[in-house]
């Protein structure tokens, strides 16, 4: 997909994945808000930063427990996915073989764009290498959470990682955002 294409059909999954997917009829635990039915799910991480529950119109009931179900997974997924796509775009024009790029899984597409110090250079997002290097071996780590999660690393994953992770990969969209509009 078009990277110009994929904020629109981005927005367009967020929007489709509500809360009404994921909220579960139970009690609420400790400060809570009443949300909408229909508040996307994205959203909704973010406000959990604030109280220990969300409760919507219809009374059911989403915790930090519940950040990692399936429908979030899936808003991931798509992310990470773009995040490799275009990494591999931002290196096809600055490789010898194409063949190897076409080849190469995720962890390689990071070293090989941090070994090509002016793509740092030119995007305006990251200050610091260092810090951009970072978010992107986060983001590597838990791609292989999102891919191949059994249950057991659901429970390990806790709502303070999945919130940090969803922000860094969306500070990652816009430095590529830099290099791939070049």
């Amino acid at each position: 997909m078009r990277p110009e294409k994929f904020k629109p059909f981005f927005e367009k999954l967020s929007k489709e994945i509500t809360l009404s997917l994921i909220a579960k009829d139970t009690l609420p635990r400790g400060k809570s808000l009443r949300v909408p039915d229909n508040l996307p799910v994205f959203e909704a991480l973010d406000l959990l930063e604030k109280c220990d529950s969300l409760i919507t119109e219809s009374g059911e009931v989403f915790t930090k427990e519940d950040s990692m179900k399936k429908p979030v997974k899936t808003l991931f997924y798509a992310l990470i996915i773009e995040i490799e796509y275009r990494l591999y775009k931002v290196l096809k024009s600055r490789v010898d073989s194409i063949d190897m790029l076409r080849e190469a899984e995720f962890n390689e597409l990071i070293r090989l764009f941090l070994a090509d110090s002016e793509l740092f250079n030119l995007q305006k997002v990251y200050s610091k290498e260092s810090e951009m290097k970072d978010d992107l071996k986060a983001i590597s780590s838990f791609r292989n959470v999102i891919m191949h999660s059994p249950r057991k690393i659901d429970l390990e994953t806790s709502y303070n990682i999945v919130i940090k992770r969803k922000n860094q990969a969306l500070k990652l969209m816009k430095a590529l955002d830099d290099l791939y509009f070049k």
